[in-house]
């Protein structure tokens, strides 16, 4: 687990790190660190355990951070579910206000 197990995406080819998350389930990470800005950073290294990756809520974030393949993979099918997802967000949030 963690950056020394590197795979590939099986639908775009991408490389991926496996990780665990804090639940102890896997996770496909990009293995490149982002920026904390990036719309994607969403997770950091466990300082305390190299292979789990933990969430950071959007204020906490900085430095460098990593993604989920699952924001980043450039799949069609993939592109179409985040740009789905991104809808029903969006009309959730406003029938909320």
């Amino acid at each position: 687990m963690g950056l020394n197990d590197i795979g590939s995406c099986f639908k775009c080819g991408d490389e991926v790190a496996w990780f665990k998350t804090e639940k102890g389930k896997n996770i496909p990470i990009d293995p490149d660190p982002v920026p904390a800005d990036d719309r994607d950073a969403k997770f950091m290294i466990d300082p305390d355990d190299d292979d789990t990756v933990v969430w950071v809520p959007r204020k906490e974030r900085v430095g460098m951070m990593y993604s989920t393949h699952f924001d980043t993979c450039s799949d069609p099918t993939e592109v179409e579910r985040r740009k789905r997802e991104d809808e029903e967000w969006k009309k959730n949030r406003a029938s909320r206000q």
